[in-house]
């Protein structure tokens, strides 16, 4: 069976997608079956589903493993060499002509849609990857949503600004200096504080505590499921309970 671009639009309103939404996405594009138009149909459906008014934004990291190791061995990066290795639909929002690329060495964020520059341009620096300068923290606490396609709460990235805030692990005591050069071709030297290399993570062990809240619900894209999060809310809740069980993200 073939999804189209007009039926992913239509299970996207069907989930609450509406214009004006904001959307961070983290996806897997084989989840939701053969798109007829490939990745940058999917790209399209999640843009005009919340046009007009809204925007879409995708995770566009530098790095496969662990950031700290990357870090250690990277004094430059450049993030025309570095197209978003979250996958195919993140990476085709990253070709169109009218994206828009956050500057960091290892937590970029490709934007489009109307707005999208408010949370991309402002200077990250002297955090960590996912600190309260960053476009993930931003979204969230601004009222966005975070749409995740086939994938469970394992690839959210938002997740990392809760341990940021609350979680007694997340830094090693490490920072870098890293120069980073945008897709405009300026540079600007970055510092990031280094996360901590040898603490398991389990991200999906609080998605039943999110559903019971109502802070996410689940519904389908093509085939895939696809879960819908309540930016604020979830920030702020899952801070909390980070706050009276400090492991609660990494206990596996």
């Amino acid at each position: 069976m073939h999804t189209t671009q007009a039926e992913l639009v239509l299970d996207l309103r069907n989930a609450g997608i509406t214009p004006g939404d904001r959307l961070m996405v983290h996806s897997s594009l084989r989840s939701i079956g053969h798109v007829e138009g490939g990745p940058a149909a999917v790209v399209e459906a999640l843009r005009q589903s919340v046009s007009p008014g809204g925007a879409v934004y995708f995770p566009a990291l530098t790095f496969d493993g662990s950031v700290t190791e990357f870090l250690r061995e990277h004094k430059s990066v450049d993030l025309r060499d570095y197209p978003s290795r979250n996958g195919a639909i993140c990476k085709s929002a990253g070709e169109r002509s009218d994206a828009i690329r956050s500057l960091h060495p290892t937590h970029s964020v490709i934007g489009l849609g109307e707005g999208a520059a408010k949370f991309l341009t402002e200077r990250q620096s002297g955090q960590g990857p996912c600190g309260t300068d960053s476009p993930f923290y931003r979204l969230a606490v601004s009222g966005g949503k975070i749409a995740l396609i086939g994938v469970h709460n394992s690839a959210s990235t938002t997740l990392h600004c809760v341990e940021e805030i609350a979680a007694p692990y997340i830094f090693n005591g490490e920072s870098f200096d890293v120069i980073t050069t945008g897709m405009d071709g300026r540079s600007d030297k970055i510092t990031v504080k280094g996360y901590t290399t040898n603490t398991p993570r389990n991200f999906t062990g609080i998605e039943p505590r999110l559903l019971d809240e109502g802070i996410m619900i689940i519904h389908r894209l093509g085939r895939a499921e696809l879960r819908i999060i309540e930016g604020r809310e979830f920030l702020e809740r899952v801070t909390a309970w980070v706050r009276e069980d400090p492991h609660l993200l990494a206990k596996v």
